[in-house]
């Protein structure tokens, strides 16, 4: 069995029933998995486009197979769903192989088209959407302008280029860079507003680390629409940029860091490893020279910074209304707990991240989300696990574990970890 099929399972499914997987992908110059669900007003728009590109490049005589990946709540949608398309499935009753795909190349959201070469089975692109957009796709394939310019143990320097844009024009990648300890990577556009909220934030901050001495830099990887949007956009901000014309660079880029949405700040050491790849929190902290090169803390209060909130596994205490005393005292025992966890190995950590709601932030939804009550005067601090990145799951301690103290937080984590609590759904 090849890699992928090992990652497809040994059947797949046609529209005249299952097929052996190594048997339907090979000698397929292209494979791509497509991420989707009826439920989903996106998808049910791209589908049919996806159909038609899909068989006129049959009819073009390319090699290339298409297999839909279902979120889907339930066998008889992914029935009646996959009924409308003419390439194959990857079984409704997979949900562990279509969980772990997810996983591996970092979807975020529906409709996604990840391409793969076929014959390696390496990646191409996860933006296969644009790909098949495209008014002459058979021209295009095998899309060799998506191929990745690096790969996943790419330098920096190789990440970004030869070339970046300072205010005074064109500066060799390379000495920009040298002595650098560490480069922040800003995923941004004019047309976000919450972009050019950050913005001006951003570059004072900016400015305040290079009077500190600090061995920062920050490149700007833009989203804008056309190069004079660029230009102007660029033009203020006191940091370099990718050059506006390298598009697959900078599509690329995103890829690699799993961009999902903008604003987006990652900082990276000089050896291009990942040090925060949520870092706007930390950007906009008052204590940004202290905190430098901004290394992840290990508990945030929600009115900070969300980072990770959406994609690990969180526990949070909420306790806006508990009085000073009571918010320093939860505050600094679940720090200790925090820090704890955070010195093991991931696959070894009970929460991947923690967080306090001490007012402000999101902290209304969050109960709402969860089902709790409204906080009210001299409220008692109350604890839950959000698991977003699992379809939206909330776990509560058990009655025996409520009240937050050190003891109980540490019995909540395990319990999670074992799997015995219950499940309920964030809404």
């Amino acid at each position: 069995m090849t890699s992928l099929a090992k990652k497809l399972g040994s059947t797949l499914k046609s529209q005249s029933g299952n097929i052996d997987t190594d048997q339907a992908l090979s000698n397929k110059d292209i494979i791509g998995l497509y991420f989707s669900a009826h439920w989903c007003p996106p998808c049910r728009g791209f589908t049919p486009v996806l159909g038609e590109k899909y068989n006129e490049l049959k009819a073009a005589g390319k090699s290339i197979e298409i297999i839909f990946v279902s979120s889907d709540r339930d066998e008889s949608a992914f029935n009646d769903y996959h009924g409308s398309m003419p390439f194959l499935a990857l079984p409704y009753s997979k949900r562990d192989l279509k969980e772990a795909l997810s996983s591996e190349f970092g979807v975020r959201g529906i409709p996604t088209l990840v391409l793969l070469d076929g014959r390696t089975g390496e990646l191409i692109t996860t933006k296969g959407r644009n790909a098949f957009s495209s008014d002459n796709v058979v021209a295009e394939f095998p899309f060799d302008s998506y191929r990745p310019l690096f790969g996943k143990g790419a330098s920096l320097l190789e990440q970004l280029g030869e070339t970046l844009v300072s205010q005074n024009g064109n500066v060799d990648t390379k000495t920009a860079l040298a002595g650098k300890d560490a480069i922040g990577i800003y995923f941004s556009a004019h047309w976000c507003p919450p972009c050019r909220g950050f913005t001006p934030v951003l570059g004072q901050k900016y400015n305040e680390l290079k009077r500190a001495g600090k061995n920062f830099e920050l490149v700007f990887v833009s989203s804008d629409r056309d190069q004079s949007a660029f230009d102007e956009y660029h033009a203020s901000m006191p940091f370099l940029a990718l050059p506006w014309s390298d598009r697959n660079r900078k599509e690329q880029l995103s890829d690699f860091y799993n961009v999902s949405g903008i604003p987006t700040l990652v900082i990276v050491g000089a050896d291009g490893a990942i040090i925060n790849k949520n870092a706007r929190g930390a950007l906009s902290a008052d204590t940004v020279v202290q905190d430098y090169p901004f290394h992840p803390k290990p508990m945030n209060d929600l009115s900070e910074s969300l980072d990770g909130i959406n994609d690990n596994s969180a526990l949070v205490v909420l306790m806006e209304e508990a009085s000073t005393d009571v918010k320093a005292d939860v505050s600094a025992m679940l720090l200790t707990i925090a820090t704890t966890e955070r010195k093991k190995p991931v696959t070894e950590r009970r929460a991947q991240v923690f967080f306090t709601g001490c007012g402000g932030g999101p902290v209304d939804r969050v109960r709402s989300g969860c089902g709790l009550p409204s906080a009210s005067a001299n409220s008692a601090p109350t604890m839950v696990i959000l698991d977003l990145d699992s379809r939206g799951a909330v776990y509560k301690p058990a009655p025996e574990h409520s009240n937050v103290t050190a003891a109980n937080i540490e019995a909540f984590l395990d319990a999670f970890k074992a799997g015995t609590l219950e499940r309920s759904q964030f809404s």
